[in-house]
Parts: C-alpha cells; structure tokens; sequence
C-alpha cells in the first residue's frame, strides 16, 4: 500500500514535468527551435520513464494476479459444489439403504404386513360400503317416486268418472245453445252467455291423467304412456276449442256459421274424449270391466236421474222459461226437435255412432236397454222407489216409479211422493211437457240416441235458466 502511494505521488510529478516540458516545447518550436534538440543525456526524464515503465509493468502483474485469484476462486467454488451434491447423493443412498426392507438381515416385518393387510381390507369395506350407498340412495329415490305417484287403481277411478263429467258438459252445451237461440229477437242477438258458463267445461289434463307406476320395460304396459300423451293432447285441444267459442260468444259481429261450427266441436268432443279413454283404461294394469261401453251408458244413465231426484232441479222444470224448452224439444219428434234447436251439423250423433262401434256384447239398438237393466241393478235400496215406485199391501202398485208413470194422475202422485213440501202445485202442464219423455220410458225397447236425445232435453231445461246472460257491448 505504501509502494502504490510512493508511486502514485510520482505519477503526479511526472504528469506536471510533462505538462510543464509540452509547453516549454511548444514555446520553442514558435520560436524555431525543434523537438530533436532535446538534450539526451538529461538525467531526470530517464528517470521519470523508467519509472513510468516500472508502473506499466506493476499493473500488468497487477491484473494478471487478479485474474489469476479470481479463476482460482471459481474452481474452488466449483470443487466445493460437486463435494456437497456428491455428499447429499450419498447420503440418499446411505438413507435408501439403511431403510431398505431386507428378510435375511432385519427378519420377517410383522407389523408392516399387518399394515398392509388392513389397509387392504378397508379398501374392500369402502367399496361394499359404497355399493351398498349407491342401492339405498336409489332405493330411497324410487320410493320417494313411488310415494308422489298415485296408484293405479285411482287412475283407473278417474277414467270411470270421465263419462259423468262429460255428460255433465254435454248437459251445460246444451243449455247455452239453447239459451242462446231463445235470446234473439227478430233474428238479431241481444245478449249472449257469460263467459264462466262456457270456460267452466275446461278439463284440466292433469286432473284426469296421473302420474302413476307403470313399468316401461314391458310393452303392454309401456303403452299406457302413449296413452297418456294422446290423452292429455285432445284434453288441451278441448279446453282451446272452450276458449275460442267463449270469444265468439261474446263478439256480436261473428257470424252464425262460425258459432255452429263452435257448437259443433263442443257437442262432438266429450263422447268422443270418453271413447279415446279407453284405450289407456284398457292398457293399465288392472282388472277391466267387459263392456266399457255399456258401462259409459249405465253411468250417464245413472247422472241424469241423480240430478233429477234433487228436488231444487225438478222444480226448475217448472218455470216458464224451462216449460217452452221442454216443448219446442219434446213436442213431436224428439230427434228432428235436437236437431234444429241445439245440433244442427250433427256433432252429438256423430261421436255417439262412434262410440257404440266399440261395444263388445251389444249393438246400438239394444245398448240403452242393458244400461238401464244395469242402473236397475245395482240401484240401492233408498233409491228403488224412485225408479220402479213402491207396491201396495195387495201387490199393486201404490205410487208409480218414474219408469212406470202413463197418467197425469201418476205422474202427481209420483210428484208429491218424491218431492215433499210441495203441496197443492198444479203438475198438470208439467205433465204435457214431459209426457212425450214419460211415454218413451215406459216404451219396451229403447235406442240409445233418442234416449240421450230425451236426457239432454230435460236436464238442459232445468240448466238453461242458470246460464247468466250478458248484454252485447
């Protein structure tokens, strides 16, 4: 450090000598005098330049000893980093070694093949578990479907309850139309049906088709479910063709063909909707009755006289309005009176011819007849009086039943005895009225379209007066 000092302190003379001699040179050469007659035995410049070459020389070995160090210090860096990873390496196998698993040096691992073994057979007992999970959690799952489901037995209830509901529509269609004609006034309309007695017929879908357990891997009963779409298909298509003649309805500017072909659809759908009923019915796996016809018959028989035996609906047949109905409609022939008055394309026939064709053990003109022979027996006790009437202590007949009334005497005594509280009413055009559908009862042979034709008669007397009417806006 000392020499480097002494040196530098040297440089710095040597530097100002320079400086100092470049202008004496300059200052010579201005003045002519050369460079080349500088003294060459000059003492001092030898001196500086040796010196200046000994410096030259020091940084050379200076720099050449720093380099020197530096690779040095980079092998030994090097040197060091192979030792510690040939170090580690060896260790790992040291490690790997040492921790081996050896018979003939450590002996036989109990414990280790104990391990082995549960760790196994808990691997077994996770998948039985498993499985076992996965059954339940589907167990669990068809039986909560189950469960929501309804049985199929209700389902089949249902569709035995479709013809009484229809009726019932067919009864209600036809006190609308008939309402509806008698309203006009010099063939123009005055006033029309309110909406709610024609949107009250919708028949829900999901009302009458339920979710119900049927296999779908056996054909016979997988075919219930198409069955089902069918069904809920025509139901929407009812309940759209009850929206749009609601809108007629009450638009005064449609036209009359337009409204009967509305009357038209409402009249032919509801045997035509029973009849696509039976398809699915006979489809489901449950016991059928033989005859669905004939049990579709029976019920609507069965319909029309529970309403009849009301007394609230009986006396309706007393009013007025209720008494021109059952005249211009039973007054004659019955068939050609329906016709002009309430069906004039023919709807309801149409879908009745339709339906008898499905009859196994009876023909049309005998069906009517076996309904009522199956009213009749299965009538309860309470209600034999009504239908067959009730016999004196000598076996005559004490009060005629409404099967069996021929005179306006029976008709008011068959009146009073079923209908009490009504005291002193005079029946006598009531009978007029009805005697044409009396008449027919006690008949020997019954047709069921002229019979129905009789049903709907009656029943849409007693209904029309119900229907609200509305003035046209």
């Amino acid at each position: 450090m000392v020499l480097f000092k002494r040196m530098m302190r040297r440089v710095w003379v040597v530097m100002a000598m320079v400086f100092f001699s470049g202008t004496c040179v300059a200052q010579k050469e201005q003045v002519t005098q050369p460079v080349d007659n500088v003294v060459e035995g000059d003492t001092t410049m030898t001196t500086i330049l040796k010196e200046l070459q000994a410096i030259r020389q020091f940084q050379v070995k200076s720099d050449e000893e720093r380099e020197r160090i530096r690779k040095k210090h980079e092998q030994e860096m090097e040197a060091e980093s192979k030792e510690d990873l040939s170090n580690e390496y060896g260790a790992m196998l040291k490690i790997a070694d040492n921790t081996e698993q050896d018979i003939v040096r450590d002996g036989w691992n109990v414990y280790g093949t104990i391990t082995i073994v549960i760790a196994i057979f808990a691997l077994i007992v996770a998948w039985i578990s498993y499985v076992y999970t996965k059954r339940t959690y589907e167990a669990q799952m068809m039986t909560e479907e189950h469960t929501s489901n309804a049985p199929v037995e209700v389902q089949q209830w249902k569709l035995k309850d479709l013809p009484r509901h229809f009726y019932r529509n067919l009864v209600c269609t036809c006190a609308i139309i008939i309402r509806y004609r008698f309203e006009g006034k010099g063939g123009k309309r005055l006033r029309y049906p309110s909406e709610g007695n024609l949107l009250k017929l919708q028949t829900m879908p999901d009302d009458i088709v339920l979710p119900i357990d049927v296999d779908k891997n056996v054909d016979a009963e997988h075919n219930a479910y198409k069955h089902m779409h069918e069904l809920k298909f025509l139901l929407r298509n009812y309940n759209v063709e009850v929206e749009v003649a609601s809108d007629h309805l009450s638009r005064s500017s449609i036209t009359d063909e337009s409204l009967s072909c509305d009357f038209d659809n409402l009249l032919f759908k509801p045997l035509h909707l029973t009849q696509s009923t039976f398809s699915f019915e006979r489809a489901l796996p449950v016991p059928q009755d033989e005859d669905l016809v004939l049990r579709t018959v029976a019920i609507m028989v069965r319909e029309h006289y529970k309403k009849l035996r009301i007394p609230s609906n009986f006396n309706m047949l007393f009013g007025k309005q209720a008494m021109r109905y059952l005249d211009d409609l039973l007054d004659g022939d019955v068939v050609k009176n329906f016709r002009e008055v309430v069906d004039e394309k023919d709807g309801l026939d149409r879908s009745l011819d339709s339906l008898l064709s499905n009859s196994k053990n009876y023909g049309a003109d005998n069906v009517s007849q076996a309904a009522i022979e199956k009213v009749l027996k299965e009538l309860k006790p309470e209600e034999k009086a009504y239908y067959l009437g009730t016999e004196g202590k000598d076996g005559s007949q004490r009060i005629p039943g409404i099967l069996s009334i021929t005179s306006k005497e029976e008709f008011n005594a068959f009146y009073h005895a079923n209908y009490p509280g009504n005291a002193g009413r005079d029946t006598k055009q009531l009978y007029k009225n009805m005697a044409p559908y009396l008449n027919y009862l006690n008949s020997k042979k019954w047709e069921v379209n002229i019979f129905l034709k009789y049903m709907l008669a009656v029943d849409a007397a007693i209904e029309a007066d119900r229907i609200g009417m509305v003035n046209f806006s």
